[in-house]
């Protein structure tokens, strides 16, 4: 069987996760930057077309994601692209036309986030409350100051970076309609971007509150949701769902396992049911802008 092939443009924090992650299974890549000297396959991309790979991943400053796109969707056909996400730092019309496109909101591989989607079909739901919350300064060894997410032009801000909630909302609850969104930059991190916001949004006829922040110095990422008859609140961080009814409280473990291998083994295998497709990442661009 011929081996599959990747190309990985950008070589930042997130680039890099994608480069370790493919070293897992049995494919080739490639990778583009305007680094020198990264240890990897250095190309360029007029030579795109002649490797002829099967799947791109975007992995760009979110500022850049639109021209490499169009760029991509330009030169190769009947390919797969992974964008990261958000899909676009603004409000573009650009549709591509030659190849699939999905946005990499892994998110969606977590196992309760799938165990939460499958609960909330078979039950009655009143509301729901989405919180993520962690210290900036502590995401990666180097410096904040010099990340895109401290950086507006870059497509930072703490709505871009952790927009996984809004789209594993809409994932889970269905699709979603902003209501009203408060962001602003309330610590005295050096930064020029939003490092706080709210966002109410309705689903049918479900309330979802969505907490982000920055500032959090105890990293917490969860989802509380008002069943009729019990409420669940899940921590994506310990792998936990905590349950609780008038009659019992019970605690479920679940297995951690890492998204990211799980987006790439879904890919290989063709299986995109779980993927944020394009049109719905441009979607959470909307409620983000």
């Amino acid at each position: 069987m011929k081996r599959k092939i990747f190309i990985v443009i950008g070589y930042g924090s997130i680039g890099k996760k994608h480069c370790n992650t493919l070293k897992k299974f049995n494919v080739d890549y490639y990778v583009i930057s305007s680094q020198k000297n990264i240890k990897e396959k250095h190309i360029k991309y007029s030579e795109i077309k002649s490797i002829n790979p099967d799947y791109v991943i975007i992995a760009s400053p979110t500022s850049k994601h639109l021209l490499d796109l169009m760029t991509v969707d330009r030169l190769i056909k009947n390919k797969v692209i992974l964008i990261e996400k958000p899909v676009f730092n603004k409000k573009t019309n650009f549709i591509p036309k030659n190849n699939k496109v999905f946005v990499a909101y892994n998110m969606r591989f977590h196992p309760i986030i799938n165990y939460l989607k499958n609960l909330s079909k078979k039950n009655i739901i009143y509301n729901a409350e989405v919180y993520c919350g962690s210290y900036l300064p502590n995401w990666r060894k180097r410096s904040y100051i010099h990340t895109s997410s401290a950086n507006k032009k870059l497509g930072g801000g703490v709505v871009n970076d952790l927009s996984h909630e809004i789209d594993y909302s809409g994932y889970i609850f269905g699709k979603l309609k902003k209501i009203f969104m408060y962001k602003d930059r309330i610590s005295n991190l050096s930064i020029n971007t939003e490092d706080y916001a709210n966002i109410f949004c309705k689903s049918k006829k479900i309330n979802i509150l969505i907490g982000l922040d920055y500032i959090s110095k105890i990293e917490k990422r969860m989802i509380k949701v008002n069943y009729k008859k019990f409420t669940v609140e899940a921590d994506l961080i310990k792998n936990k769902v905590y349950y609780a009814s008038n009659n019992f409280k019970k605690t479920a473990h679940f297995k951690k396992i890492d998204t990211y291998n799980e987006q790439i083994k879904h890919m290989i295998n063709n299986k995109f049911n779980n993927f944020c497709t394009f049109n719905e990442g441009v979607k959470v661009l909307e409620i983000i802008h």
